[in-house]
């Protein structure tokens, strides 16, 4: 009896295991669409580029083949999206096409103009960051409209190149901005200065002793003006012929300055292994982060404290503006620090966080 059991189940196990695998199956309410990306003014495709799909149920990316193709499932309810199309070549977007409405054909069309980043931060008139400041933007007929996260920091991933004009409440600040294709154009927005009160002008005096009195302070005002400015003159002219007897006598005994030699980027090689697990006090740190600033501040412990800008953005997907957004916030907290290197920035866990 045993053995004509575990011959059954045996059968039974290379049925299951010579089965064909279950084709894979959309979510549900979801839709899949098929685009070409190609650019207005040329018509050339848009080969190899990160495309960023923006809808009122969140955001999508996908990657253009050679051809400017590329795929989207995206939920039904959406009908229209705006597209931006980035080259890891430059900092900020280069493309963008808005208000794309969605259709069932195959293979649809859809034209690029040129395209920049806005990266800005939102102030009080004390300087303290405002969090939660509904930020817009208006740039030759398109317009956004985002909110400042709790450090005051604002961004949209792309704009049409050219002028525009980004405006805020409740700081009520309306200030110019030139967005350049493919690049980051920064702006900080502070309320505006108030105009002074304009000056009461005083009452007419009748009086002959009034008119002389002012006449005779006036000339006693314009007096200590004039040896103000004698003597401010003077003390200048003393101080700045100091300065240059000074200058003269380094000058004479300085050797000429030889310039070190730049030491050479492969030297980062020889640095001692960083740990690649975080410490209980890293965790402690870390649990006070948003998920996606844990995200990246995980992955640099596991690539030994440091990793290029655009490695760790395109291994966690995270669309351009938002990642400068989440690196200056992980900035601003002690816990990491930039360094220029080449064309993409270095990123690189802080002292103070490895000694945790």
């Amino acid at each position: 009896m045993r053995l004509q059991t575990a011959f059954i189940l045996l059968l039974l196990a290379s049925i299951f295991a010579y089965a064909d695998p279950m084709p894979p199956v959309l979510p549900e309410n979801s839709v899949s669409y098929d685009f070409i990306a190609y650019e207005s003014s040329q018509g050339a495709p848009i080969s190899n580029a990160v495309i960023l799909l923006k809808s009122s149920s969140g955001d999508f990316l996908a990657v253009t083949d050679e051809a400017g193709a590329f795929s989207a499932s995206l939920p039904s309810a959406i009908s229209t999206v705006d597209i931006g199309a980035d080259y890891d070549s430059t900092p900020g977007y280069d493309l963008m096409a808005s208000n794309i409405r969605l259709s069932n054909a195959s293979a649809q069309r859809v034209s690029f103009i040129p395209a920049g980043t806005i990266s800005g931060s939102i102030r009080d008139a004390n300087g303290v960051p405002v969090p939660g400041a509904l930020v817009s933007i208006a740039c030759q007929g398109y317009s956004e409209s985002t909110s400042s996260d709790s450090a005051g920091i604002f961004g949209f991933d792309f704009a049409p190149a050219g002028d525009c004009e980004v405006s805020s409440q409740p700081v009520g600040r309306t200030a110019a901005i030139r967005v350049i294709q493919g690049q980051i154009s920064s702006i900080e927005l502070t309320p505006p200065i108030p105009a002074p009160p304009a000056a009461t002008p005083a009452p007419q005096q009748s009086s002959t002793w009034l008119v002389i009195g002012a006449l005779f302070a006036g000339i006693i005002v314009a007096v200590i003006i004039i040896i103000g400015l004698v003597l401010a003159a003077f003390w200048l002219l003393r101080n700045s012929m100091g300065q240059m007897e000074e200058t003269a006598a380094k000058e004479v005994e300085e050797l000429p300055f030889v310039p070190a030699e730049k030491p050479r980027p492969a030297a980062r090689a020889h640095a001692a292994p960083a740990a690649t697990e975080p410490t209980p006090g890293q965790l402690d740190i870390m649990q006070t982060l948003s998920k996606r600033e844990y995200d990246i501040t995980s992955l640099l412990i596991k690539s030994g404290g440091r990793m290029r800008a655009s490695k760790i953005r395109y291994s966690l997907l995270i669309p351009k503006t938002s990642f400068f957004r989440i690196l200056n916030s992980l900035q601003a907290k002690m816990i990491i620090e930039k360094e220029k290197y080449e064309n993409s920035p270095e990123i690189r866990l802080t002292s103070w966080f490895m000694s945790k």
